[in-house]
């Protein structure tokens, strides 16, 4: 055989194998992660506002259940705060839902939910707080915990506690982005001091890395809320939020954001058709990988606003006849520390 002729087998053969090797990996953590059951979820998915604890809005709509505009599963919720929306007589306007889930200083979990700013919301760059998901302390007079707001054209996350409970530490999370669902991963140990972290992941990418220091007050513990809140304003803002879940593991709240091919493919003009999701706006590589002697061909592509993705890869006479086993393997490009769930995926093609 030709030197060109044993590479070309040799590079067909390691394709298959590394194919294999992904769809080994599924079946042993992927499928078992997107099964997992966090420990709480306020998805919506109940069609109502009854898995949170709390509703603070100051009339009725102002916190509603959203159907045409979803991250993931049926429901989202709809969050509208106008001028004058004085909730609870603080200075603030504001429409949110609350969770206590009573973690203190030492406890470690997982976070992770999608928010959506729609193309007419409007961030006001004067504005002391912009506040679309938070993690509150149990004191009304300690503002000790972790905020993610839009601060101008940027999204951060601002994080105090301890001694310093009224001194914030703002890390940046990158451009604020209109109409598109926005996903986050959020790994948390809650501390007073040099003992609590936070790292946070956005579409898959990974945005602050082990940021330490202290996230709560000595002694307080801490509930989570999700929604708007600002200062007064003459504006409307509305925010949409969805797939909010909890756990002490990453795998059992990444389950939303699981790379995986959904339905069935299909052969058309020469071309194998497939539908996928993913975390929004994650590049994809997909790869169609056929027999020890077969063809091999790949693509790459991004998702849309909500982490799907119609596409398809060349096949000709491979897909025409299927008499030998063929693969369509997918790898995101997302950070390596987050679950094979949502960086691997594999499909076997049938007629």
């Amino acid at each position: 055989m030709e030197p060109s002729a044993q590479i070309r087998v040799l590079a067909v053969r390691c394709l298959i194998v590394a194919a294999a090797a992904a769809t080994a990996l599924l079946a042993l953590t992927g499928a078992t992660q997107a099964s997992r059951t966090p420990e709480w979820r306020g998805d919506f998915e109940s069609a109502n506002l009854t898995q949170w604890d709390a509703v603070q809005e100051v009339s009725a709509g102002r916190v509603s259940i959203e159907q045409s505009l979803v991250r993931q599963g049926r429901y989202a919720a709809r969050f509208e705060v106008r001028s004058g929306d004085h909730w609870g007589g603080g200075a603030g306007e504001r429409a949110e839902v609350t969770k206590t889930v009573g973690e203190t200083a030492g406890d470690e979990s997982y976070w992770a939910w999608s928010t959506y700013f729609p193309a007419a919301f409007v961030s006001d760059p004067t504005a002391g707080f912009q506040m679309f998901t938070q993690w509150h302390s149990s004191s009304n007079t300690d503002p000790s915990g972790v905020t993610f707001q839009v601060a101008g054209d940027r999204l951060v996350v601002r994080v105090a506690g301890g001694a310093t409970s009224r001194r914030w530490r703002q890390y940046d999370l990158g451009p604020l982005v209109r109409s598109a669902w926005q996903d986050f991963v959020m790994h948390v140990r809650w501390g007073s001091g040099n003992d609590g972290f936070l790292d946070i992941w956005r579409n898959g990418t990974l945005v602050v890395s082990h940021a330490v220091g202290p996230n709560i007050g000595a002694g307080l513990s801490t509930y989570v809320k999700q929604g708007f809140y600002r200062p007064p304003s003459a504006r409307t803002s509305v925010v949409y939020e969805d797939a909010m879940r909890y756990s002490t593991t990453m795998a059992d709240v990444t389950a939303p954001f699981s790379l995986e091919f959904v339905g069935r493919t299909h052969v058309a003009a020469g071309r194998l058709w497939f539908h996928l999701e993913s975390f929004a706006d994650a590049k994809i590589t997909v790869s169609l990988v056929a027999g020890a002697h077969g063809q091999v061909s790949s693509r790459d592509l991004v998702t849309n606003r909500s982490g799907e993705a119609w596409s398809s890869v060349p096949c000709r006479q491979t897909c025409s006849t299927l008499r030998q086993p063929v693969q369509l393997v997918a790898r995101a490009a997302v950070d390596a520390t987050l679950p094979a769930s949502v960086r691997f995926a594999a499909t076997t093609v049938r007629r």
